[in-house]
């Protein structure tokens, strides 16, 4: 991992070690959405913004249900699918008030994943910098190929159900009017 062009804050050896961890930990999240043109094109890579609300996903990988696959790469998710009253979901939530980015855009075949990088607060000031570039180099790639097994698998039957569907309507980060909360 070379940071040697790195800012000098995110040069230190704690803030390198702490980054290793990060990217070591992180998870991969989904949630499928149809989105109109509008309100995908607000998902640039770069943008970032904030989920007023708890943020449900699933830790289960296939097919995409709809147009849109978000993938959310977090070092923090709470798996509730031992506690839900539907395990198969694969249940895993994220706190309120939290803060994405949006660190890569894909289209195959008719299919567009946007991959989101959940921000630890501790590590905000490195997100918004241009160094973040490592973090992606070490994760897009495997969100990559989810993309590309996920559009040859089947639909998890339980993603396809109503009260799945129901929890997850609302695009990521946005609000009522369908637009960007600015983070």
């Amino acid at each position: 991992m070379s940071v040697a062009n790195f800012a000098p804050e995110f040069r230190t050896p704690e803030f390198v070690a702490a980054l290793k961890e990060l990217i070591k930990s992180s998870k991969y999240l989904y949630r499928d959405a149809n989105l109109n043109r509008d309100e995908l094109v607000q998902y640039q890579v770069g943008a970032m913004f904030r989920e007023a609300t708890v943020f449900d996903c699933t830790a289960r990988l296939g097919g995409i249900v709809g147009g849109t696959r978000f993938v959310v790469v977090s070092s923090a998710p709470r798996s509730l699918s031992s506690l839900s009253e539907r395990s198969e979901w694969g249940l895993a939530i994220l706190g309120a008030n939290e803060l994405f980015k949006v660190i890569d855009v894909q289209v195959l075949q008719d299919k567009t994943q946007i991959t989101l990088a959940h921000v630890p607060a501790a590590f905000e000031a490195y997100f918004r910098s241009s160094d973040s570039w490592l973090f992606d180099k070490w994760t897009v790639p495997q969100a990559q190929q989810d993309l590309h097994a996920a559009v040859g698998m089947p639909t998890i039957a339980a993603h396809v159900e109503e009260d799945w569907r129901r929890r997850i309507e609302r695009p990521p980060g946005m609000n009522a009017e369908r637009r960007l909360i600015p983070a």
